[in-house]
């Protein structure tokens, strides 16, 4: 259980961690020096306390950074001196940016223990002590002054042949302090957050709201009221893959199609609760179905509909859809013919853009890297003499759609070369 210790504090915001701070009524004002050591690095920070308030800063070296935060608030403002534009994060948000909030991020779901009283640095301190869930031993202790009303030091035991994090408030000063320390400047610009950015992106992605069609594999978003059919095989099985994209539950329904009825004791009704969430469905080949057909009674999902091929098959093939910013890597086989074929289809934009690396080894020794915008409907094919490439990676960019087929074809024959040829 140490190990998550380490994980979360080597980790989060800047790769440093500070004390934590827990208040039952925040009152103290003062300044004081925050110093951490970490297992590679020591740091020295000023530290600045007015109520719910606080200001960390460090303005000189690679690791300068400037925060201002409100604990009731719960909002986080980064500032950059520089450029005279800050940041505003909310909750969890921060915890990135912010290491104090990262580290009260961190505590979170933790068994505190008071274990007694000690002396530290002259203050009479309560002693706590932290357990992961599901842990025997103590992963943190810390120090709390309670005139204070903060951890004056605090132990992180990272375990694993790390040494010990030490964390620990020194030279405080208790006075009142000038409340503009606390405020951003009034000529500082507001940036959008990392946040912010991400749920524009989010709304601006093309989203499917009515009926359309496609030919597996296909691959769509999809929000309440979304109908899409796609044309399958019938000597294919069929995998669908859903994954929800809303914060709230996604509720929908597959339907499989045989000759053009549907098949009723095989239609799926489901839901996803969590974001990114998935579910995967599959139907095989005795279905001998012709369509799959996908509603979304409620939310917002991704639908991914794909043809499995026979692992009897001469031909070994394998086939994927593509969206936007993702990948796929795989394995030429050994001996065989490889063929990679690409068609452009993407939901929101006319091209997708494309980059294909071709690997001599586990992708590594590259051998031949293309960047290409592939119209939608329009194909592009690669092929490779056995032993030539190991392995391969498609990544599509964003608002790109590409479908993806995979060949590897045994010894070349001239019946084989016209099949390539055909694709």
């Amino acid at each position: 259980m140490k190990k998550e210790y380490r994980t979360i504090f080597l980790t989060i915001g800047v790769l440093i961690v500070f004390l934590g701070f827990t208040f039952s009524a925040i009152a103290a004002e003062f300044n004081a020096d925050l110093k951490i050591k970490q297992p590679d690095k020591e740091y020295e920070f000023k530290y600045y306390a007015q109520g719910s308030l606080y200001r960390l800063e460090k303005l000189t070296g690679e690791d300068r950074i400037l925060v201002i935060a409100d604990r009731k608030l719960d909002i986080t403002w980064m500032l950059n001196p520089e450029d005279k534009i800050y940041l505003e994060l909310k909750g969890i948000d921060a915890a990135f940016f912010n290491p104090v909030r990262g580290w009260e991020a961190a505590k979170e779901g933790t068994k505190e223990e008071q274990v007694g009283t000690e002396t530290v640095l002259g203050y009479s301190c309560e002693k706590y002590v932290y357990t992961p869930p599901g842990g025997t031993e103590p992963g943190m202790e810390a120090w709390y002054l309670p005139e204070l009303e903060h951890f004056i030091r605090m132990i992180a035991h990272y375990g694993g042949g790390y040494e010990d994090g030490i964390f620990e408030i020194t030279n405080i000063q208790e006075a009142p302090q000038d409340d503009s320390l606390f405020k951003v400047p009034e000529d500082y610009q507001k940036e959008k957050s990392p946040a912010e950015k991400a749920q524009e992106k989010e709304a601006a992605r093309p989203v499917l709201s009515g009926i359309a069609e496609s030919i597996a594999p296909a691959g769509r978003r999809l929000k309440t009221g979304a109908v899409l059919k796609v044309k399958v095989e019938p000597d294919k099985s069929v995998r669908v893959v859903i994954e929800n994209q809303a914060k709230e539950k996604s509720t929908y329904k597959i339907t499989p199609f045989k000759e053009g009825l549907p098949i009723e004791d095989k239609i799926v009704l489901s839901g996803l609760t969590r974001q990114r969430e998935k579910k995967e469905d599959f139907f095989g080949q005795q279905l001998k179905l012709d369509e799959i057909l996908i509603e979304v009674e409620e939310g917002l999902v991704t639908a991914l509909v794909t043809k499995e091929y026979s692992s009897f098959d001469e031909v070994e093939r394998k086939e994927y859809f593509l969206m936007e910013e993702n990948g796929q890597g795989l394995f030429a086989r050994e001996n065989r013919k490889f063929v990679l074929t690409l068609t452009g289809d993407s939901q929101g934009a006319e091209s997708s853009p494309v980059k294909v690396k071709f690997y001599k080894g586990q992708y590594d020794d590259l051998l031949n890297e293309e960047d290409l915008n592939l119209p939608n409907g329009q194909i592009k094919k690669w092929e490779f003499n056995p032993g030539e490439i190991k392995t391969f990676e498609v990544l599509v960019g964003e608002s790109g759609g590409v479908k993806l087929l995979s060949e590897n074809y045994p010894a070349v024959s001239e019946k084989n070369s016209q099949d390539i040829k055909q694709g």
